[in-house]
């Protein structure tokens, strides 16, 4: 099954910081892990996982040691919905 990566209004804009940043690297990191995204949202690189307690249906994937993209996944409609690209536990 393949799954369709849609992002929100905030992640698209933090794509568009990443490109500005000019980070070649990072930049192809963050669309390898579009490319798992569409093959298999719960597992892969980037210590993908669930968080905990009031985000409990949010997973997480580290970018870097400074950045981690935040997503959901909805199965039925198999969308993986990409919320943020920027900071790593409320450093924004």
């Amino acid at each position: 099954m393949t799954y369709f990566v849609e992002l929100d209004p905030e992640a698209e804009s933090n794509l568009e910081d990443h490109i500005k940043a000019g980070n070649k690297t990072l930049l192809k990191k963050i669309y390898r892990l579009f490319e798992e995204l569409e093959k298999h949202p719960e597992k892969g690189t980037g210590k993908p996982h669930k968080l905990k307690y009031e985000q409990a249906d949010i997973w997480s994937r580290n970018i870097d040691d400074r950045h981690r993209m935040l997503y959901t996944i909805d199965n039925e409609k198999v969308t993986v919905f990409v919320i943020s690209l920027w900071g790593h536990y409320g450093d924004k």
